[in-house]
C-alpha cells in the first residue's frame, strides 16, 4: 500500500492508493544502497516581477515601481541510478526538498520571505551524454511577508498574510562537468498567493533566470558516459489501481452588495473527496473515472435586499444542499 500526504496552504490533502501489491516484477542488478544518487544543489534566480496591480506599478509608500526579484536556493534531492531500469523508464526523474530566500527590493512594504518547498523534475530530452533539457516544479510555503495593515502598511493591497503558498515551474539545460558536478541554466515562473484565505490576495508573479550547480555526492564514473547497449525493460503487466483523495481548507469571499463587492467577514470551510478507479496502461500512463464531492461553506452566500437598502452588510448562508456538489469526471 502506498500512502501519499501532500501539504497545501492552508489545508491538507491525503491521498491513499490501493492497488495490487505486485502488479509487475522489475528486476535490477543494482544493490539497494546504489539505487539512488544523492545530490546537493545551489541556485541563484534574478528575476522580473509582473506589474499585475497598482501597488507594484507605483501606488506605494515610495511611489516607485517594484519590478526586481532575486532568490537564493539550497536543495537536496535524490534520483534513480543512471541507466537503471527506473531511470530509463521515468527519464531521469528526481525529487527532493529546497529552502529559498527572496528579496523583492522592498523589505519594509513586502518583506524578504523564506520559502520551504518540495520539488520534482526529470529529463525532457538528451542531446548527448553531457547535455540534457529538463523540467522541474516546486510547491511549498513561504513565510516572512509584510502583509497589508490599515495603520502600518496601508499601500500593500497585494498580500494580506505573512504566510503564502509558493508555486514554481522551470525549464533548464543541464551540463555534466564531471562525475560530481552539473551546471544548470534556464528560466522559471513563480507565483505567491494565499488562496483567498485572507484579503487582500492579488498575489505576486515573476519570471526568473535560473543559474545553479549540483554536486552529485555518490555518482560514479561509469554514470558519466552513455552505455552502448541496454538490457530490455521488462514488459509491463496491466492492472487496476484505486485512488482516494481527501482534502480540506478554508477561504474568504466577496459578494455583490448593491453596486459594489463587499468582503464577507468570516472564513468558510471547504472540504471534499474524490475516488478514482484507474487502469494502468503502462509504466507512465493510467486513466479512469472519478467520483468527486465538495462542500464549500462560501457557496451562494448573499446579502439580502433589506440589508442592501438599509446599508447593512449582513451575510446569509443558504441551506447545506446549496453548498454541496457531487459529480463524475
Amino acid at each position: 500500500m502506498l500512502v501519499i500526504v501532500t501539504l497545501f496552504l492552508p489545508g491538507i490533502a491525503f491521498s491513499q492508493r490501493l492497488e495490487n501489491p505486485e502488479p509487475y516484477n522489475l528486476p535490477d542488478s543494482l544493490p539497494v544502497r546504489n539505487r539512488y544518487v544523492h545530490r546537493i544543489g545551489i541556485e541563484a534566480r534574478p528575476g522580473y516581477i509582473f506589474p499585475t496591480n497598482d501597488f507594484l506599478r507605483g501606488d506605494n509608500y515610495y511611489g516607485k515601481t517594484i519590478e526586481n526579484a532575486f532568490s537564493a536556493h539550497v536543495k537536496y534531492s535524490f534520483q534513480f541510478w543512471p541507466h537503471s531500469f527506473l531511470d530509463r523508464i521515468y527519464s531521469g526523474a528526481y525529487q527532493g526538498i529546497g529552502l529559498a530566500w527572496y528579496n523583492f527590493g522592498e523589505k519594509e512594504q513586502v518583506g524578504n520571505p523564506l520559502a520551504l518547498y518540495l520539488f520534482q523534475g526529470g529529463r525532457i530530452k538528451r542531446f548527448n551524454h553531457r547535455l540534457t533539457l529538463n523540467y522541474e516544479w516546486n510547491l511549498g510555503i513561504s513565510h516572512g511577508w509584510e502583509p497589508y495593515d490599515y495603520y502600518e502598511n496601508f499601500y500593500n493591497k497585494m498580500i494580506g498574510s505573512e504566510a503564502n503558498a509558493y508555486l514554481n515551474v522551470n525549464f533548464y539545460f543541464s551540463w555534466m562537468l564531471n562525475k560530481w558536478l552539473d551546471i544548470n541554466a534556464g528560466a522559471t515562473l513563480s507565483h505567491f498567493s494565499n488562496g483567498n484565505t485572507k484579503f487582500p490576495n492579488a498575489g505576486l508573479n515573476s519570471v526568473d533566470v535560473n543559474i545553479g550547480l549540483v554536486w552529485n555526492i555518490n555518482r560514479e564514473k561509469d554514470c558519466f558516459s552513455l552505455p552502448v547497449d541496454y538490457r530490455p525493460i521488462p514488459e509491463f503487466r496491466k492492472y487496476v489501481s484505486y485512488d482516494l483523495v481527501l482534502f480540506g481548507s478554508w477561504r474568504r469571499k466577496g459578494v455583490l452588495s448593491g453596486d459594489e463587492y463587499v468582503a464577507a467577514p468570516d472564513a468558510y470551510p471547504v472540504f471534499g473527496f474524490n475516488f478514482s478507479p484507474m487502469y494502468n496502461f503502462g509504466y507512465k500512463f493510467r486513466a479512469g473515472a472519478s467520483i468527486d464531492g465538495v462542500y464549500d461553506g462560501s457557496a451562494n452566500i448573499y446579502v439580502p435586499d433589506y440589508a442592501v437598502y438599509s446599508g447593512s452588510e449582513e451575510f446569509v448562508k443558504p441551506a447545506f444542499n446549496k453548498q454541496l456538489a457531487v459529480g463524475i469526471s
